[in-house]
């Protein structure tokens, strides 16, 4: 990994997950740190159990989608969420 390259102070808000048993994990640690020496916001997340290659749709891993969005709301990177568009029937059948 080029971190002189990839973590200058342009870099963007990066969210890292990865999962505890994953051979790569070292990797996402490590450019975790380089972007904090750099003052790029960061987040890292390492779950438990998963190793490379198996996905990020079971759980632990799971989670990772909802976190980073809210980490990403957190920051103002995207706009809270919107109020729910579900309406309710307030009409007075029957009365």
């Amino acid at each position: 990994m080029l971190k002189a390259v990839m973590t200058v102070k342009a870099t963007p808000p990066t969210f890292i997950a990865v999962s505890e048993s994953d051979g790569y994990a070292g990797s996402g640690i490590g450019y975790f740190t380089a972007l904090a020496k750099a003052k790029v916001p960061a987040a890292l997340h390492v779950y438990p159990g998963g190793r490379h290659g198996t996905g990020m749709q079971v759980y632990p891993l799971s989670r990772w989608g909802d976190e980073a969005a809210q980490w990403m709301r957190d920051l103002k990177v995207i706009p809270e969420k919107p109020p729910s568009t579900a309406t309710k029937d307030v009409s007075r059948k029957g009365r």
